[in-house]
């Protein structure tokens, strides 16, 4: 099991690499932040394509809505 970063981390006697290494965990913490950052990305991209496909599947509405409505004004002269 890994250790949290305790909330007195800081130091400013120390020099910035020495006082987050020292800490036992944060190289673990690290790379929990990296795997959830990651994790976000992957999720990320999967809502940026259902934003694509919605709005490509909008387009194809509209396209179709002015098109009867076209027919509609053909119809009636």
């Amino acid at each position: 099991m890994t250790e949290e970063m305790p909330e007195n981390w800081y130091d400013a006697s120390r020099p910035t690499a020495l006082k987050f290494r020292s800490f036992p965990g944060f190289i673990d913490h690290l790379n929990r932040l990296e795997s959830q950052a990651k994790q976000l990305a992957g999720e990320i991209q999967v809502v940026r394509n259902y934003a694509k496909d919605f709005a490509w599947g909008l387009t194809e509405v509209v396209e179709d809505a002015a098109a009867i409505e076209e027919n509609r004004a053909k119809g009636s002269e």
